[in-house]
């Protein structure tokens, strides 16, 4: 277990401990994905890995099409939900990095693709977390997008 961050399965009790988000009603993976619903938690980016496309842009300029979804990251610098299309079951996880976390941080040059000719990511900006195992050996725990840098 790492002391940087957490990571949790994504359901209504983690959303609430970790990014402090109540929904009224009943919690649904397909309701989380709204887009005002994903930037009131504080997100401000998303990676879209659909059947037909890849979609990298900010939450408020993306049109998330559930039925074409493979995977799903919305994110901000320090947090992340996860999306993950099994079989057409909707699963997810939920990240948030603690204040003492000092990452690898790494800057990669995105491709326009799919449309994107004009207004698009020129970068993706990653964390990389590292842990240890019981040797002491240090280790990649986790990685994730940090942010879009248009």
């Amino acid at each position: 277990m790492s002391n940087t961050y957490c990571l949790r399965e994504l359901n209504a009790e983690n959303l609430k401990e970790l990014l402090g988000y109540s929904s009224s009603g009943e919690f649904s993976i397909e309701r989380l994905m709204n887009t005002d619903i994903l930037q009131e938690l504080g997100l401000k980016y998303a990676i879209i890995y659909n059947y037909d496309s890849v979609l990298s842009n900010r939450i408020s300029e993306v049109q998330i099409d559930i039925e074409n979804i493979m995977e799903a990251r919305f994110f901000n610098s320090t947090s992340e939900i996860r999306i993950f299309n099994d079989e057409n079951q909707l699963s997810g996880t939920v990240f948030i990095e603690y204040e003492n976390a000092n990452p690898i941080i790494q800057e990669f040059i995105l491709y326009p693709r799919y449309g994107e000719k004009e207004k698009y990511a020129k970068k993706l900006q990653v964390k990389k977390y590292i842990d240890y195992d019981e040797d002491k050996q240090a280790y990649i725990s986790y990685v994730k997008p940090s942010s879009l840098i248009f």
